[in-house]
């Protein structure tokens, strides 16, 4: 499951690229990676404090779409007047069911709409994008463009051809269930825990002061969440390759947990920097 603010967004002045609007990241209250795609749509990563919710209901926006694994937080926007749509995807691409899912949300709905994943990066401008696509206000190159100004992996080429094939809404496609908080799978739900640890774990690593007691508890939670990735793997039926390199992860969490404890936290940022090269080859073979 990556997102700095500094400025005031009164003081930020948007930047047009690509047919979209980029809202300066600096923004204090503003999800990470926030763009304006339309007059009415809105790119981003998680809404991650309650003000947060305030503040994009300030702007207009009554609906928000998470595309991430994630629970999102229903009940904050919902004290702000705010509805919530899950339709979580993968990184292989936007499916033909959620393409008809965000359809029928922009058909049925009034207000400004922000699509969401974690870090407003991958999955979220990818499926923002379509939706622009669907409702007219971009052209597929400016959409193509806006994935690369919003960073979007080249790895995940599923996302990009989602986008580049778009042509129209399938009609003859059951739309992808609309709902505030979705199911999410026992391997997709260790997969986010791993990636909010991981997350912790790089900036307390960054940090000039550390000590074993702020990155303990990340370190079990990462070391849990691999190996709930692999009963999870191995469960509901995954590759054997699959599971052989989880274990492998797992292994390596491990040993990270047990440099913490033992206070080598040299070694531990050394094994945190071989696991996340070991995280991204596995995202290259089996995520993509």
């Amino acid at each position: 499951m990556p997102f700095s603010h500094r400025a005031l967004w009164a003081l930020c002045i948007p930047i047009i690229l690509g047919g979209c609007t980029l809202v300066s990241p600096s923004a204090e209250l503003l999800p990470e990676n926030f763009r304006q795609l339309s007059p009415r749509l809105y790119s981003s990563g998680e809404p991650g404090q309650k003000a947060t919710f305030q503040e994009l209901r300030q702007k207009g926006i009554t609906t928000v779409i998470s595309v991430d694994g994630a629970a999102p937080d229903v009940e904050s926007a919902g004290k702000n007047g705010m509805t919530y749509v899950h339709l979580p995807i993968g990184y292989d691409g936007v499916p033909p069911a959620t393409i008809v899912a965000l359809d029928q949300v922009l058909r049925t709905t009034d207000g400004k709409i922000l699509i969401h994943c974690h870090h407003g990066k991958h999955r979220g401008p990818a499926a923002a994008v379509i939706a622009s696509m669907i409702e007219g206000s971009m052209s597929k190159q400016q959409a193509l463009q806006t994935l690369k100004d919003a960073g979007t992996s080249p790895d995940y080429s599923g996302l990009w051809k989602s986008v580049r094939e778009f042509d129209s809404v399938p009609r003859s496609i059951e739309p992808q269930t609309i709902t505030s908080q979705a199911d999410v799978s026992a391997l997709a739900d260790s997969m986010i825990r791993i990636d909010h640890a991981f997350e912790t774990l790089e900036k307390r690593f960054a940090a000039s002061s550390l000590k074993p007691s702020t990155v303990i508890h990340e370190a079990v939670i990462l070391h849990e969440g691999y190996r709930d990735s692999v009963r999870a793997a191995r469960t509901s039926g995954h590759s054997a390759s699959l599971v052989r390199h989880l274990t492998k992860s797992q292994t390596m969490a491990g040993e990270l947990l047990q440099s913490v404890r033992d206070g080598q936290l040299s070694h531990a940022k050394i094994t945190h920097t071989k696991l996340k090269a070991d995280c991204r080859a596995c995202h290259q073979e089996f995520r993509n």
